[in-house]
């Protein structure tokens, strides 16, 4: 229900009486004009419109139309128990970005647990694994900054798409676990050799102290640094080259991605194995392989088990 103000066209739209409108033919009195004009000016009328009524509208006249707004409750108590679907293309960004948060939501930890648990069955250690799936988090972290500087700064990229840390992520674990196991099985496999000869050479061993009292661990990371540091540098870098092409893509997300690898496989390449992880090691020595100790192994064991 409402209420409709109805009057003879004193605006724009007034009819050729003389009523001084755009479409008047007298002598251009408007509706404020004298008493001349006057007489020729209808009052307002207020008209009470009925539900469907709309009155017909002639020209030279308005009619404005004031809602009362009691047909809304009325509308919202009809629409209880409807649904509505909102398509388009911004629906479909929303629901891409929705989607996006919860993959990472699950695959983040669930990747992050496996890998884990492998490694701890692998080196049969509990601290190693942990260590080296903290390096893992804080390249891709990492990784993702320098990404977004790079995006943003040189290819004039507003944000990331929705799937770029996703698909970073998953591809930088791999290849960030990947290369920190080379070099951590093969100090592994230097420990033993290295404890034995100590042993030979001194007839005991004092709280895991070999000669000179250096640690088996910290002298066994040296060796495996120096046996792999060439190979693993050089797959290192032409993988991150590689993945460094797929910036000139005209696809976004591909060309974020591939930014965003190539950033952080040369971090695990040239400063997570290279410096942090054997800085680590020579930090803690044998506790690097809590609860174990492969110092404490017999020679010959591991290669048995």
């Amino acid at each position: 229900m409402g209420e409709a103000l109805a009057g003879s066209g004193s605006g724009g739209g007034g009819s050729g009486d003389g009523s001084g409108g755009v479409g008047g033919s007298g002598s251009g009195a408007g509706a404020a004009a004298g008493a001349a004009g006057g007489d020729r000016i209808r009052p307002g009328q207020s008209v009470t419109v009925g539900e469907g009524e709309v009155p017909g509208v002639t020209a030279g006249e308005w009619v404005s139309y004031r809602v009362s707004g009691l047909d809304t409750a009325e509308l919202r108590s009809a629409a209880e128990g409807t649904s509505a679907l909102v398509g388009g293309q911004d629906a479909e960004l929303v629901d891409a970005e929705d989607y996006a948060a919860e993959d990472r939501q699950v695959i983040f930890p669930l990747v992050l647990a496996l890998v884990f648990v492998a490694l701890v069955v692998l080196l049969r250690a509990f601290l190693a694994p942990l260590i080296m799936v903290s390096t893992v988090l804080l390249t891709n972290v990492a990784a993702l900054g320098i990404g977004w500087w790079i995006s943003s700064g040189v290819f004039g990229f507003n944000a990331f798409a929705d799937t770029t840390p996703l698909y970073a992520f998953v591809f930088l674990v791999a290849l960030g676990v990947d290369y920190t196991i080379f070099l951590i099985t093969r100090t592994r496999e230097e420990v033993v050799p290295l404890r034995s000869s100590e042993v030979a050479a001194e007839g005991e061993m004092l709280g895991g102290e070999g000669a000179g009292g250096e640690s088996p661990t910290k002298s066994a990371v040296l060796v495996a640094l120096s046996s792999t540091g060439g190979v693993i540098t050089s797959a290192g870098v032409l993988l991150a080259a590689v993945f460094a092409a797929l910036g000139v893509l005209p696809l976004v997300a591909l060309a974020q991605v591939g930014v965003v690898i190539f950033v952080g496989v040369l971090l695990d390449t040239l400063i997570v194995r290279t410096l942090l992880i054997p800085s680590v090691v020579q930090l803690l020595g044998e506790r690097f392989w809590w609860p174990a100790n492969p110092a404490q192994s017999t020679p010959g064991a591991d290669e048995g088990a």
